[in-house]
């Protein structure tokens, strides 16, 4: 028999999420030691206290939403990557994603902007820890199996190259995304391709 469902569970539920949202869009305008809980409650629809019910702190909501909306969808978005069976083409793949053109992120710039807030970035410091050293050693074991060598440092170097693609593609090309000519995407790509012997 399905149980039914618990109708306090899910307002309580549908309360975080207005508070996670709110706390999102807020953080979208603002630096994080700028941000109020009125802010959040105010922009969430709900009395300043509510926060309180569903959460220890200010810092306690960015650091689950930070969790639920940025770590967690990342990894759903990169979900190839851990399922493609070739090591070489799994490698291939993540570098091919940093560079498709339409490759879009719903949240990117609030990520990005609350990795570069000071005092937020120490809040998540922790978890994104944890998933930068995850991920290296899935790309790790991928530098293993086509018999690179020194594969954590191949790992690491393929870590910090995507990396700053990413942060170039966010500051110089802003929420478009494109790049501006695709034969230089390619060259480009191709040399990324070619560090990492990849090619």
């Amino acid at each position: 028999m399905v149980k039914p469902i618990d109708k306090h569970a899910r307002r309580r539920q549908q309360s975080i999420e207005r508070l996670q949202g709110a706390a999102l869009k807020v953080l979208a305008g603002k630096n994080y030691s700028a941000i109020r809980v009125e802010d959040i409650t105010d922009e969430a629809g709900m009395a300043k206290g509510s926060l309180y019910m569903y959460f220890k702190s200010k810092d306690d909501l960015y650091v689950k939403m930070i969790k639920k909306y940025f770590l967690n969808e990342i990894w759903k978005n990169v979900g190839q990557f851990l399922v493609i069976q070739d090591s070489r083409e799994a490698l291939r793949w993540l570098v091919d994603l940093h560079f498709e053109p339409g490759f879009e992120y719903q949240y990117l710039d609030v990520f990005y902007r609350a990795v570069m807030d000071k005092s937020l970035l120490e809040l998540i410091r922790p978890d994104l820890e944890k998933f930068i050293d995850r991920f290296l050693k899935l790309m790790e074991r991928h530098f293993t199996a086509i018999g690179a060598e020194n594969p954590s440092q191949r790992a690491y170097a393929m870590f910090v190259l995507l990396d700053a693609l990413f942060n170039y593609r966010f500051l110089k090309l802003g929420g478009n995304w494109h790049w501006k000519s695709p034969m230089a995407m390619e060259r480009l790509k191709s040399e990324v391709l070619r560090l990492l012997s990849l090619e």
